[in-house]
């Protein structure tokens, strides 16, 4: 017969598993181009990145740096592509 230790070991990686699954990738959004003819798709794309929810075991000042770079880009883009 299966013991307890198994259901439980099993139970643990089944949660360890789904827990595992939120979490999402950095952005590097230095990599992201100055593409004038596409920049609606960017900068809709990095404010939906700015607004996510800070990650489980993200620290506040990481947290904060991310979105400060993804705000230097959006900047960088409109400026780039929006000559006054």
């Amino acid at each position: 017969m299966v013991s307890t230790k198994v259901y439980a070991l099993i139970a643990t990686m089944a949660l360890t598993g789904c827990a595992h699954h939120n979490i999402t990738p950095p952005v590097d959004v230095r990599l992201i181009p100055n593409d004038c003819s596409n920049q609606q798709m960017i900068v809709n794309y990095l404010i939906q990145q700015s607004r996510r929810p800070r990650q489980m075991f993200e620290s506040e000042k990481e947290y904060e740096l991310t979105r400060a770079e993804i705000r230097s880009r959006i900047w960088n883009v409109r400026y780039h592509c929006n000559p006054v």
